[in-house]
C-alpha cells in the first residue's frame, strides 16, 4: 500500500466535513427538534437514554439557546465526517484492497464514502443533529478496531473493539440486538486464544468499562439542580426506558411485523453476502471447465450484488427504510444499514478491481477467453470510475434539494410567524403539543425582544414534577397549583383563571376540551387569545369588524410565504427523468418537514376560515379554505367546511342525513377531537350535530349548546338540533331559552298536514323537560368531571 493511501481516510473525512458544513442547518429542523429541545432546556423531561450523547453534548448546554441548535448540528457534522473517515479506513483494511495500487486503491474507499455520506438519511443526520450519528460512530469504531486486529494481530485492537461495543450497548439499540454476532466475530478472530481465561476476562472487562456509561444519566438526573426526579426515580426512569425500548423492538419488529422484520434483516445481511461468495482459487488459469464456470458465475453474482447495493443507496420504494415506514409505520433512519451497505460496496468494488487488474502480457496468439479477460481487465477501472461519477452525481441531484429544503426552511419559520402574531409586551403562551411549543421556544431564543413570553405545556401541567421544574426555570409559581399531587380538571381551570387574571394568555393553536366551557379563543393571526365567555350567554361573542380586518391583514401578509411553501418540494424533473425514476422505483416525495409545515399552516387557515364563516364572511372564508386545501389536500375538515361554504353561498339547503355515515367513519368522540386538533374545527351541520351530542354526553353543556345551535343555523329546516337544544336548556335551567325553543318547534310542527310523528316527539320532549325540572338538575355553572 502506498504511503499516501494511509492518509487518505483523513482526507475523506475532511472532504465530508466541508460538504456538511456547506449544507449545515442553521436552525431547528423536524429531525433535530427533539435533541435541540433537550439540550437547550425547552423540553422539561431530561434525557434518559444515550449517555454517550449526553456526555459529548454537555458543552452545548452552556451556549445561549439561539446558538445551541447550530452548535449541535456542527457537532453532528463532525461525527458524520469521522464516521466516513473510519469507513474509508475500514474499507482500506479489507482483504485484498491493500494490494491495489494508485487510483485502484482509492476508488473503493471513495465509492463507499460517497454512497454512505450522500445517502439522504445520513446526510440529513449529519447536517441536523438527531443524536443518531454518535451512536453510529461507535459501531464504526468497533468494526474498524476489529479490522485493524485482523491486519496487525495485535490484541489491543480487540480490547478497543470490546470497549467501543460496550459503549454502544449503552447507546445504540442496534448494537444491543447484535451482541451475539459480535461475540461470534470476536471468537472467530481470537481462534485458539478464545480458550484463554485471561484474554476473555480482559475483553469482558473492557466491554463492561464501556457499558458503565449507562450509569451517567441516572446519576446526573438524580443529582443535578432543576431535575424533576430524585435519585431513585431517575434510576427507575432509565431502567424503564431501556426495558420499554427492548420490548418495543420485540413487539414492533417481531410480534406485529414479523415478515417485514425478516425482510429488513435480509437487507442488512446482503452487503456481507459478498464475503461468502468466494472461491478458494479464483484464478481461472489451470482450472477445469467446471471450476472456471463457477468462478465466472461468482464474479457475475458479485457484480450484480454491487449494482443492487448501489441501487439501495438511492432509497427505493422497496428498500428497507421505505418498507419499515410503509408496512410497520416506523420511519427509522437505519443509518446502520447505510454504513454496512457502504462497507459491502467498498469490498465488492475492491474485489472486482483486484480480479481484473492488468496481468503480465500473454503470448501473441490468444484464444477467445483470453481476449475477453484482457478486455475486462482494461475496462474494469474505467467502468467502475464511471459508476463512481454517476453515483455521486445521482445521489447529489436526488438528495441535495431535499437536504437544502429541510435545512434552509427550518421549523423556526413557523415559530417566527407565531411570534409576529403575539402583541407587544409579555404573557403566557400555552400549547397542548410539546413539539409546537418547542418550535416557539426556539424562535423565542433568537428574539430577545420577545423574552417576556413564558411557555406552558398544558398536557404536562397536571404533573407535579413539571410544575416544580417550571417554577425552578422561571422563578414563578403557578397560581392555585402549589399542591404536590396531580391536578384535577377543576384545579386546571383554577390555574387558567389565575393566569388570565394577571397575564395575557395565548394558545399557539386551536384547542378543544373542558377549558372552553368557560373560555373561548379569540383569533390573533396564528395565535389565539384566551377570553372568558360572558356570564349572560353560553357562547363566544361575534368578532368585531376591526378584529376581522386585523386578522385578514395578517393572513394577506402571510400569503406570499404560504404560496411559496405550497410550491416548495414540487419536482421539476423532466418527463424522461421521472420515467426512469419510476422504472427504478425511485419516485421522489415531499420532505416530511415541508409536509408538517404545510399541515400546521393548513390547520391555522382552516380555523380562521371557520371564524369567517361563522361571522357571515362567506367569500373570505372560501378563500381561506381553498388555501388550507392547497397546502394539505388531505385536510378533511377544510374539505367539509368548503362544501358547507359552497352550499351557504348558493343557498342550497343542508340536512343531517349524513350523521349516521359520519358516526361510522369517526367512531369515538375522542377520535373526532384528534381530527380537529390536526386539521382544525368543523363547521358543517352533520359534524356540528355529532359534536353537540358528544359534548352533551361528556357533560360539557355550553359547548354542546354551541354546536347544536350552529347545526340549526346551517340547516334551519331540520328540527333535530332544536329538540336537543330545548332539552339541554331545560337541564341547565335556562327556562326562557327552553320556552322560546319549544314555541318555535310548535310553530314549525303544528301547521304541518301530517305532523303526528313530530307532535309525538314534541310531547315526549315536553314531558321529559317537566320531569327533569322536578328533579335535581345540572346547572350550566357546574364544573364538569372531564371532557374530550
Amino acid at each position: 500500500m502506498p504511503k499516501f493511501c494511509l492518509r487518505f481516510p483523513v482526507q475523506v473525512a475532511l472532504g465530508a466535513l466541508l460538504i456538511y458544513g456547506l449544507t449545515l442547518c442553521h436552525g431547528v429542523s423536524l429531525n433535530s427538534l427533539p435533541l435541540a429541545a433537550k439540550i437547550a432546556g425547552w423540553d422539561w423531561i431530561p434525557m434518559v437514554g444515550q449517555p454517550v450523547l449526553w456526555l459529548l453534548t454537555l458543552p452545548f448546554r452552556l451556549l445561549p439557546g439561539a446558538w445551541s441548535p447550530t452548535g449541535l448540528n456542527l457537532f453532528s457534522a463532525l461525527a458524520g465526517a469521522a464516521t466516513l473517515g473510519l469507513l474509508a479506513r475500514s474499507v482500506e483494511l479489507l482483504p485484498g484492497i491493500q494490494t491495489l495500487q494508485d487510483w485502484r486503491s482509492r476508488l473503493p474507499l471513495l465509492l463507499a464514502a460517497a454512497v454512505c455520506g450522500l445517502e439522504l438519511s445520513f446526510w440529513q443526520d449529519a447536517t441536523a443533529a438527531t443524536g443518531e450519528m454518535p451512536a453510529l460512530l461507535l459501531l464504526a469504531a468497533a468494526i474498524w478496531c476489529g479490522l485493524e486486529h485482523l491486519a496487525t494481530k495485535r490484541l489491543r485492537w480487540l480490547r478497543a473493539a470490546a470497549f467501543f461495543w460496550g459503549l454502544g450497548l449503552a447507546e445504540n439499540w442496534a448494537m444491543q440486538i447484535t451482541l451475539p454476532l459480535f461475540a461470534v466475530a470476536m471468537a472467530w478472530m481470537l481462534k485458539k486464544k478464545v480458550l484463554q481465561p485471561k484474554i476473555l476476562l480482559t475483553l469482558a472487562g473492557c466491554g463492561l468499562a464501556g457499558f458503565s456509561a449507562y450509569a451517567l444519566l441516572p446519576l446526573a438526573n438524580g443529582l443535578q439542580p432543576g431535575s424533576p426526579w430524585r435519585f431513585a426515580a431517575a434510576w427507575g426512569h432509565s431502567i424503564r426506558d431501556s426495558k420499554n425500548l427492548l420490548a418495543g423492538i420485540y413487539g414492533q419488529f417481531w410480534v406485529m411485523n414479523r415478515m417485514t422484520a425478516m425482510t429488513v434483516t435480509l437487507f442488512f445481511l446482503l452487503p456481507g453476502l459478498a464475503v461468502l461468495l468466494c472461491f478458494k482459487n479464483e484464478n481461472p488459469k489451470n482450472q477445469s471447465k467446471l471450476n472456471r464456470a463457477i468462478i465466472w458465475i461468482f464474479r457475475g453474482v458479485r457484480a450484480g450484488l454491487l449494482a443492487f447495493c448501489l441501487w439501495l443507496a438511492f432509497d427505493p420504494t422497496f428498500g428497507p427504510r421505505q418498507l419499515m415506514a410503509r408496512e410497520a409505520n416506523l420511519p427509522l433512519p437505519l443509518l446502520t444499514f447505510d454504513y454496512l451497505n457502504a462497507l459491502g460496496i467498498g469490498f465488492l468494488t475492491g474485489n472486482l478491481l483486484l480480479i481484473f487488474q492488468p496481468r503480465d502480457k500473454l503470448r501473441r496468439r490468444r484464444n477467445f477467453s483470453q481476449n475477453l479477460v484482457i478486455r475486462l481487465e482494461r475496462a474494469a477501472l474505467p467502468v467502475l470510475t464511471a459508476v463512481f461519477v454517476l453515483v455521486v452525481l445521482g445521489l447529489t441531484a436526488r438528495n441535495l434539494p431535499a437536504v437544502t429544503l429541510s435545512n434552509r426552511q427550518p421549523l423556526t419559520q413557523f415559530g417566527d410567524q407565531l411570534l409576529r402574531s403575539l402583541p407587544p409586551g409579555g404573557g403566557i403562551v400555552v400549547s397542548d403539543f410539546p413539539d409546537k411549543l418547542a418550535v416557539l421556544q426556539a424562535s423565542l431564543a433568537q428574539h430577545r425582544d420577545k423574552s417576556g413570553w413564558l411557555p406552558l405545556d398544558i398536557a404536562a401541567l397536571p404533573l407535579p414534577e413539571y410544575r416544580e421544574h417550571w417554577k425552578w426555570l422561571h422563578g414563578v409559581s403557578l397560581p392555585a397549583a402549589t399542591n404536590g399531587s396531580a391536578l384535577t380538571p377543576d384545579d386546571m381551570l383554577a390555574v387558567m383563571r389565575g393566569l388570565m387574571q394577571s397575564n395575557r394568555v395565548f394558545y399557539v393553536h386551536p384547542s378543544f376540551g373542558y377549558f372552553f366551557e368557560w373560555f373561548y379563543q379569540q383569533p390573533a393571526g396564528l395565535v389565539f387569545e384566551m377570553q372568558t365567555i360572558p356570564a349572560d350567554t353560553y357562547s363566544a361573542p361575534k368578532l368585531t369588524a376591526e378584529i376581522i380586518a386585523q386578522n385578514e391583514k395578517v393572513w394577506d401578509e402571510f400569503t406570499p410565504e404560504i404560496d411559496a411553501l405550497r410550491q416548495t418540494g414540487e419536482t421539476r424533473a423532466s418527463s424522461l427523468v421521472r420515467t426512469v425514476e419510476k422504472k427504478l422505483f425511485l419516485e421522489r416525495g415531499v420532505p416530511n418537514q415541508i409536509k408538517l409545515l404545510r399541515e400546521w399552516y393548513s390547520l391555522s387557515l382552516n380555523t380562521w376560515g371557520v371564524q369567517l364563516q361563522r361571522n357571515a364572511r362567506l367569500p373570505e372564508a372560501q378563500r381561506r379554505f381553498e388555501q388550507a386545501l392547497g397546502l394539505n389536500a388531505n385536510n378533511w375538515a377544510a374539505r367539509m367546511n368548503l362544501f358547507s361554504n359552497t352550499n351557504l353561498q348558493s343557498g342550497t339547503a343542508m340536512s343531517l342525513s349524513g350523521v349516521g355515515t359520519l358516526t361510522g367513519q369517526i367512531g369515538r368522540l375522542d377520535y373526532l377531537k384528534s381530527i380537529m386538533s390536526r386539521w382544525g374545527p368543523l363547521d358543517e351541520p352533520n359534524a356540528c350535530y355529532l359534536l353537540g351530542y358528544g359534548y352533551d354526553q361528556s357533560r360539557l353543556r355550553r359547548q354542546a349548546m354551541q354546536q347544536f345551535n350552529r347545526a340549526h343555523e346551517l340547516a334551519p329546516e331540520v328540527l333535530a338540533p332544536e329538540f336537543a337544544l330545548a332539552e339541554i336548556y331545560s337541564r341547565c335551567r335556562l327556562t326562557n331559552l327552553a320556552a322560546a325553543t319549544l314555541k318555535h318547534l310548535h310553530e314549525e310542527i303544528d301547521p304541518l298536514p301530517d305532523a303526528t310523528n313530530g307532535a309525538v316527539q314534541l310531547a315526549l320532549l315536553e314531558a321529559h323537560i317537566r320531569s327533569v325540572q322536578t328533579n335535581v338538575v345540572t346547572h350550566i355553572t357546574n364544573s364538569p368531571p372531564g371532557g374530550l
